[in-house]
Parts: structure tokens; C-alpha cells; sequence
């Protein structure tokens, strides 16, 4: 049973709530991850589709030009199925429960201050990384909990970022370092996945003679679902831990104030 921490924890012990977190809550958030992915990969299997059986040239082009107007809506949609995770993955957090339907209800408010901020995320780190890189590093790591600012503490598309910066300031080290290990367990469990099952399965066919290219890009495509399907929370559920230490780090004092005034009430 997962237990939210009470006080700040160092970084072995953010990194154990994060597993923790992530662990018990999986079962709850997988059928809305499940969704999310699936809207992710549907252009790659639009244009998977116009390769396998381009018949006439009318099926290409009318799946173009029906993928490119469904493109917009697709991206609208998965933005709002991931507030709705993150907002299910922050209610088990605190012990409640948030049905798959309230948490997509609960993510339309916000999902366009997320797909702003995500936006504004990417062009400022992509200016600071053109300016001697340097500052496109500091940047994404002080800006890096727009998604929980945004989203948890509604604080808008622009005032997310400064909530990620007010709550980094002062573990800017700590935080790149949690980061720099999240990304390195991140990619020893991709190359072990990717060897195993991808190359597995491509090595199996290759070796019976069967080496069709449209299977192999479909097995491409059924595993990436998969693959973000388990991946997608895994990083909500890093970033809302990092989150969650910050606030007590930072509001710790006003936290504790307001549950003991609402005991003593």
C-alpha cells in the first residue's frame, strides 16, 4: 500500500517514493495510459497504412488529407488524456480514487494551458541549448515541473513556469542528478527491451525467411504502444514525486499549519 511522504526525503528516498508510487498505482492508471498511447501512434499506423496497400492514388491522398485534419484533434486529445493521468496518478497519491471519465473531465480545463506551456517548454529550451547550450540545460531542469505546476497547482500556462522555478531554486544539483539517474535506468531498460523483444522478433523472422518489411513495422508499432503505455506514467509519477518533495521543502511549514488548523477545527 503506498503512503505519501510526510516530510522531505533525500535523494535515494525521492527516487523509493517514485518506484513506490509508480508501482502501486500502475494497475489504476494503465486502461487512460492504455488510450493515450494508442492516440500516439495513430499517425505512424495512418502512414503505415498508405505504404501497405497504396492501390490508387486516391487512397493515399484521401488518407492524407483525412490524417492531416484528424492530426490537430489527435493531439488535442492525447493532451488531455495525459492531465487526466496526471490527475489520476496525484489523486491515488493521496489516497483517493479518480475514475478513468472524471479524469478526462477533470483534464479539459487544462489541457490547453499544458499544450501552451509544453510549447513555450520546448522553444525556450530549444533558444537556450542554440545559445552555447548551456543555458538550454539549466533551463530545462528549472522548468522541468511545468506539467505538475500546470496541472496540480493551476498555475496557467505562463505561471507554470514560474512555479517550476520557485520549487527548483535552491535544488537545481539535486534535481539533474535525480534526472541524470531516472535517465540512465530509463535507457538500460529500453536497450534490454529493445534487444530482447524487437530484436527478437525481427531475428526470429529473418532467420525462418520471412523478413517482411510491413510486419516488422507493425511489431515497431504494437511495441511502442506497449512500450508507452508503462512509460508515460513512470515519468508522471517521477515528476510528481520530485513535485511533491519540493512543495514540502518549500510550504512544509504552511502544510503543516493547515492540517493542524483543520484537526483543530
Amino acid at each position: 500500500m503506498y503512503t505519501r511522504p510526510i516530510v522531505p526525503q533525500d535523494i535515494t528516498g525521492i527516487l523509493d517514493d517514485f518506484f513506490r508510487l509508480y508501482a502501486a498505482s500502475l494497475k489504476t492508471v494503465l486502461p487512460l495510459s492504455f488510450l493515450s498511447s494508442v492516440l500516439g501512434v495513430l499517425p505512424q499506423a495512418a502512414i503505415m497504412l498508405m505504404d501497405i496497400n497504396p492501390e490508387t492514388a486516391d487512397f493515399s491522398a484521401t488518407l492524407a488529407i483525412t490524417g492531416i485534419g484528424l492530426l490537430p484533434l489527435i493531439m488535442l486529445a492525447a493532451f488531455v488524456l495525459c492531465a487526466g493521468l496526471v490527475l489520476q496518478i496525484d489523486a491515488f497519491s493521496k489516497g483517493q480514487s479518480l475514475a478513468v471519465g472524471d479524469a478526462v473531465m477533470g483534464g479539459l480545463p487544462v489541457f490547453f494551458p499544458v499544450l501552451i506551456a509544453s510549447l513555450l517548454y520546448g522553444f525556450g529550451v530549444i533558444i537556450g541549448f542554440i545559445l552555447l547550450v548551456v543555458p538550454g540545460i539549466i533551463l530545462s531542469i528549472y522548468w522541468v515541473l511545468f506539467i505538475p505546476a500546470a496541472i496540480i497547482d493551476r498555475a496557467g500556462p505562463i505561471g507554470s513556469f514560474s512555479r517550476s522555478y520557485q520549487l527548483i531554486r535552491g535544488s537545481w544539483w539535486r534535481t539533474t542528478i535525480l534526472f541524470t539517474v531516472f535517465m540512465l535506468i530509463n535507457i538500460v531498460i529500453y536497450t534490454i527491451l529493445i534487444v530482447f523483444f524487437i530484436g527478437g522478433a525481427i531475428g526470429g523472422m529473418s532467420a525462418a525467411g520471412d523478413m517482411d518489411p510491413t510486419i516488422v513495422n507493425i511489431i515497431s508499432l504494437v511495441f511502442a504502444s506497449i512500450l508507452t503505455t508503462f512509460i508515460t506514467p513512470c515519468y508522471l509519477c517521477f515528476l510528481l514525486a520530485i513535485h511533491h518533495d519540493l512543495v514540502l521543502r518549500k510550504e512544509g511549514s504552511d502544510l503543516a499549519a493547515r492540517i493542524n488548523n483543520a484537526v483543530s477545527a
